[in-house]
């Protein structure tokens, strides 16, 4: 991947310590990353190591204890809450390992919702919500609940709805952790897929082996740090 990209995530000395009784926990500890356009990115360690912390991080969900974060070159570290919403939604998308739909809502409007959210409510955002789940090979379920579709449907809805705002980033908490093994591998071709076609980067946290050594760069979240993996 070439250098001259644009870099879409920087992440500078990022540290990340809680209080546990008297002491001090440190998860991250002086973590530095750069995540260029397109890039499909993994990211494994062992169970406790920091993964989640460092998505809530990156997501602005949580507040690093020192260093910064760059999305697209703002800093998402120095921005307000209001600011960090809208730079969430209009440049990140998210999917986790549960879906997270809406019960109440058909998958299209679960798949827009983000949109509607940013104030775009408009028949083009329509039609993108349709031709985005067209995508993920749900072009006839448009109009089906989440209680109507399979559990690997639900993550398909969840994988549109993330790109539903053309984001630069969309990070991925175990997104086939929770489906069968004949599902997951759907699920992983179609991430593959979907990087080709939209030109997105992708930061995948997994504890699935063999959807990391498939990403283009896998990270082992150690002592607080990313090492290249291979």
């Amino acid at each position: 991947m070439s250098n001259e990209l644009q870099v879409v995530l920087e992440c500078r000395n990022l540290s990340k310590e809680y209080s546990v009784g008297p002491e001090r926990l440190k998860v991250l500890n002086g973590l530095s990353v750069v995540i260029r356009q397109g890039e499909l990115v993994s990211v494994v360690g062992a169970s406790g190591s920091g993964k989640t912390t460092l998505l809530n991080l990156l997501a602005g969900l949580d507040q690093s204890s020192d260093g910064e974060i760059f999305i697209a070159g703002h800093s998402l570290t120095r921005m307000g809450s209001r600011q960090r919403d809208q730079l969430r939604n209009r440049d990140m998308g998210f999917v986790f390992q549960f879906h997270h739909l809406l019960p109440e809502f058909t998958a299209l409007e679960n798949v827009i919702l983000p949109a509607w959210l940013g104030g775009k409510q408009s028949e083009e955002t329509y039609e993108r919500g349709k031709l985005l789940l067209q995508q993920v090979g749900l072009g006839q379920r448009y109009h089906h609940k989440p209680s109507e579709l399979s559990g690997g449907e639900r993550q398909r809805v969840a994988i549109a709805r993330s790109l539903i705002n053309s984001p630069r980033l969309v990070l991925m908490d175990e997104p086939t952790g929770n489906l069968d093994e004949e599902t997951a591998g759907q699920i992983r071709e179609l991430i593959f897929e979907l990087n080709q076609q939209v030109g997105t980067s992708f930061i995948i946290v997994t504890h699935s082996r063999e959807l990391a050594q498939k990403t283009q760069i896998m990270y082992r979240l150690k002592d607080g740090r990313l090492e290249i993996v291979g």
